[in-house]
Formats: C-alpha cells, structure tokens, sequence
C-alpha cells in the first residue's frame, strides 16, 4: 500500500493541477546553500550551483574549478526509497573571462510492484529520472555575462511495459537553458547584482500515451551585498513563472557570512498556491575557504517540502599550484 501511495502521488507531482507536466525534479533545488535562502538562486553570487539556478554566473566564479555533491531523502513522511542526488561542477579557462559547468541529477522514485489483473505479482521495477547537461558561460563586457546550456534527460517511471490494453516505454528529451548575469554599482562595501534565466526549453516527453511538457519556467531576481570589514550579508528577491498555466512564484532570502568562512541563512518561498509555500533556513561551513558544507531545512505546507532537510558537500579552489594544495 505504501508503494502504491508513493507511485500514485509521485504521478500527482508529475501531472500537476495547471497541467501535463513531466520531469518536476528539474526545478527541485539540488544544493542545500539556495535552498536555505528560499530557492533564490538566479542572481546570488557565483557557484557550482549556478548549472542549475543561471548558467551565466559561472562566468563570474573567483576560483579556478569547483562543485558540489548533494543527495536528500523526497517525500519522507510517505515512503523511505525516494530519493534526489545532484552532482554540480564548473572549470574557469585561463582567460578568465569564460567557464564551462557540468553536472548529473538524479530522481530515484522507488520501487514499483506489478501485478496480473487477478491480483497475482509480476515483478518489480526501480523508477528512476536522469538528466545530465553542460553549460557555457562568457563576460560580453566586465560586469555582463551570458550562458547557455544543453541537456539530456531520461525518465523510465514505469519502463517498457505493458499495463493493461497500453503499452509504456521510457521518456527522453533534450532541453536548453539561457542565463544572463551582472553586476551594478559595485563598491569596496557595496554591491548589486541582477539576473535573468529561461530553463527547461524543450521537447515534450511521450511515455507511450500520450505528451508531457518539460517544467519550464522564467527567473528573475536581484542581489544587493552589504560588506564591513569581514562581515557580509547578502538580500535576494526573485520571481518565478513557471509555464503552462501555472501562476506566479516569489522568493525572498538573505545570506549572513563571516569571513567568507562561517555562513547563516533564512528564506521564505510562495508558490502562490500553485506549489507549496514554505520557510528555509541553512547553516555553512568552510575549511581554509574552499571545502565545507551546507546545510538546509524546510518547514511549510503539505507532505512535498515540510521537513525536507539537504547537505551539500562543496569545493571551490583557486588552482592546482602548490600553494594551494599546502593548504588542502
């Protein structure tokens, strides 16, 4: 029973009240830094995260390569099999003026059982979503970058079978994204950023009866960073329209940090009914400023984020020369 409450909400989430939609962990946040911020992301200062949140801000990353790992438990207080794993990275070119990122999400859905029409069992089968992409990102002058992506994704919710008179099979797509990121009125104690980010364009996904729309959906959101001497904090508001009948979405958060080395954070994101409305809140840590995690929980409306805790290990380093891996 529990396995068959967990399928059937998982399709809930995958149809949605507005519409046919398919692939929804595309737009769960997969680190746990924005997550604690209240899913603001699109124009917060650059990292691994930027593969998913705007791929345009990978062209302002300080450091030489980075990335981060994250893996949480979905839907806990219906099963314990469900689970989203990302793994994010990023390179910065010796001009300094370009970076490429990569990066591998994965849903797994849990195990669904089969069954004959008489009630008799038919086997199992992992259910599982995969998308794996690459983005490029480029300064078009100082302060204004622009980034573009690419992604393959693979959903096998039920794989190649037969149920009933219909015949299912696994959904592949391709879809884009396109970023652009910069910076204004920036000081030695003062700065602000903005950014724009369009992301899910794509084909539509068929499983055998019928299309799904990618969850695509247009970011747009502000920055402004205060700094006095080692103290920083950072203010975000962002709007979120997801496509296809969905209505509005805003998110506000804030990020303290003491010398780039100890990190606190609070959110609040409304879905405006069309998702569920919830606060975050996160703490980070990091070692000689380049290795360390985060940590975020959620607590809001309903059974899909209420109690949803993420960690992320992350890694920022400013290049393989010796001095640096003195201090690693």
């Amino acid at each position: 029973m529990k396995r068959l409450v967990t399928t059937a909400f998982s399709i809930a989430l995958s149809t949605n009240l507005y519409a046919q939609i398919a692939f929804p962990f595309l737009r769960i946040p997969p680190d746990a830094r924005h997550s604690g911020m209240g899913n603001i992301g699109v124009a917060t200062s650059a990292d691994a995260s930027a593969n998913f949140n705007n791929p345009a801000k990978l062209a302002f990353t300080d450091r030489t390569f980075g990335g981060n790992i994250t893996r949480f438990a979905w839907l806990k207080q219906l099963t314990n099999d469900m689970h989203i794993t990302n793994i994010s990275g990023y390179y910065k070119t010796k001009s300094r003026q370009d970076a490429i990122g990569i990066y591998y999400r994965r849903f797994d859905n849990g195990r669904v059982n089969f069954s004959t029409p008489n009630g008799q069992s038919n086997g199992t089968f992992t259910s599982l979503d995969q998308a794996v992409g690459i983005n490029y990102a480029k300064k078009i002058i100082d302060n204004v970058s622009l980034g573009v992506g690419l992604k393959y994704i693979n959903s096998q919710i039920i794989g190649n079978n037969v149920i009933g008179n219909s015949s299912f099979h696994t959904g592949q797509g391709m879809a884009g994204d396109v970023g652009l990121f910069g910076m204004a009125g920036k000081k030695d104690n003062f700065k602000l950023n903005y950014g724009i980010a369009l992301a899910n364009i794509g084909s539509k996904i068929n499983y055998g009866q019928q299309d799904f729309n990618l969850p695509a959906n247009f970011r747009l959101g502000v920055t402004p960073t205060f700094q006095k001497n080692k103290n920083k904090i950072m203010f975000g508001f962002e709007v979120n329209q997801f496509f296809y009948g969905a209505p509005l979405a805003y998110s506000i958060g804030t990020e303290y940090s003491f010398d780039n080395t100890v990190y606190a954070r609070v959110g609040y994101w409304n879905g405006n009914d069309a998702f569920a409305n919830y606060l975050t809140f996160g703490l980070g840590g990091r070692i000689m400023k380049q290795v360390g995690l985060d940590f975020a929980y959620r607590i809001g409306e309903g059974v899909v984020y209420n109690k949803t805790a993420q960690f992320s290990l992350v890694f920022d380093i400013k290049s393989f020369d010796k001095e640096v891996i003195k201090t690693l």
